[in-house]
């Protein structure tokens, strides 16, 4: 199941794009600054060299909120100084709709992920029926039973599995990952599949049928394709976040496969049992982050012993604002266990030394933070906040 600790990770994965990518968009309007009061290297024409220095001097340091920047510039500079933040915060507008989108599609990702392995199920059963006919005379000729068992082919539970409409849809506006990778499967069928001593003792009869149809296809899905380099490697590469969202994948189709039992139809798993709260919580933080990033920021600073908020890890910056807003912004969740999820965030995603670093802070800022009434917790949230 996708659980709050993996929408956390969505979220702050996301986050930390949305900041470089603001990072970006400020070198970008400051080298189109520039570039306003820079020599027109292609003009015939004489250059005011010195005049356009001194204005982009003044121009940079206005943008830039340097303290000697100008009292009173010029309209020309205010002006080019003006459309360059414009254009800053228009690509940060942009961006930030951007980053918060793509979080849900990564969660679309991890529903079609539960598709695609369902679908690769019944295209390896369909190898397993074309390499078996492909097989026929020689096999008559030398008498080997498992040159032509199509026992895959025609397992009941691989039947049921290909019936259910969003595994055999096909047509504009779906996406099977497997389409046109012929030579692909048949390659793992042959080199993977059918080297495995289970699935070659299930093919000749060895293993019962009935609860063996459906054992062979739990360990396929666990041995062979969540197993395997090569097939993991075609999903990592469909899945940028593929290392991630694998073992929710695994989870969902562990639990589907479940409704294969007693005969039943295939039943898809829902990613969440409560999926409007938790794309409600997910939104709430992504975008209460952004809204709330300055005063957070300083809220950090303000703790920073020695210590620039620009020198830290922009990893462990992310991790901190993110844990702050959601002490602020969810009441009904206790302070220990946002500290304890984004911690253990930290330990996956950022420096050695960050778990510490990030545990002293929010400890310290959360406690400065309560005092000062920018924490209220009620409900659920009052438990162990000491």
């Amino acid at each position: 199941m996708l659980n709050r600790r993996s929408l956390r990770i969505k979220v702050f994965k996301n986050l930390y794009s949305l900041e470089q990518c603001m990072l970006a968009n400020r070198e970008v309007a400051r080298d189109r600054l520039a570039a306003r009061f820079s020599p027109d290297l292609n003009s015939m024409e004489a250059q005011p060299v010195e005049e356009l220095a001194r204005k982009r001097k003044k121009a940079l340091a206005l943008f830039n909120h340097h303290p000697d920047a100008p009292e009173n510039p010029e309209e020309e500079v205010i002006d080019e100084v003006e459309s360059a933040r414009y254009y800053e915060a228009a690509e940060n507008e942009s961006d930030v709709g951007r980053f918060e989108k793509a979080i849900f599609e990564d969660v679309d990702k991890v529903r079609a992920g539960q598709i695609q392995v369902f679908r690769l199920l019944w295209e390896l059963a369909f190898q397993n029926k074309k390499i078996a006919d492909e097989r026929s005379e020689i096999a008559r000729l030398v008498g080997d039973k498992l040159l032509t068992s199509t026992r895959l082919y025609g397992n009941p539970a691989i039947g049921r599995i290909a019936l259910h409409h969003d595994v055999s849809a096909t047509g504009k506006g779906v996406v099977n990952i497997w389409t046109g990778r012929e030579d692909l499967l048949r390659d793992w069928y042959k080199g993977i599949l059918g080297k495995d001593e289970s699935y070659r003792s299930y093919l000749t009869g060895e293993l019962a049928e009935g609860d063996g149809d459906l054992e062979i296809i739990r360990h396929i899905v666990r041995e062979i394709i969540f197993k395997e380099e090569s097939i993991q490697e075609y999903f990592e590469e469909w899945d940028l976040n593929w290392s991630e969202n694998r073992p929710v994948v695994r989870s969902l189709v562990t639990k589907s496969l479940k409704t294969l039992e007693n005969s039943g139809p295939l039943v898809l798993a829902d990613i969440s049992f409560t999926w409007e709260e938790d794309a409600e919580f997910t939104t709430y933080l992504y975008r209460k982050t952004v809204e709330n990033s300055g005063v957070l920021e300083d809220s950090i600073r303000k703790h920073l012993e020695n210590w620039d908020l620009e020198r830290i890890a922009l990893t462990d910056k992310v991790i901190l604002k993110t844990a702050l807003c959601e002490m602020m912004e969810f009441p009904e969740i206790p302070l220990k266990v946002t500290m304890n999820e984004f911690i253990e965030i930290s330990k996956v995603y950022s420096t050695p030394k960050s778990k510490s670093f990030i545990n002293g802070l929010l400890d310290i800022i959360s406690a400065d933070m309560l005092r000062r009434g920018m924490i209220r917790k009620s409900g659920r949230g009052l438990i162990d906040n000491k």
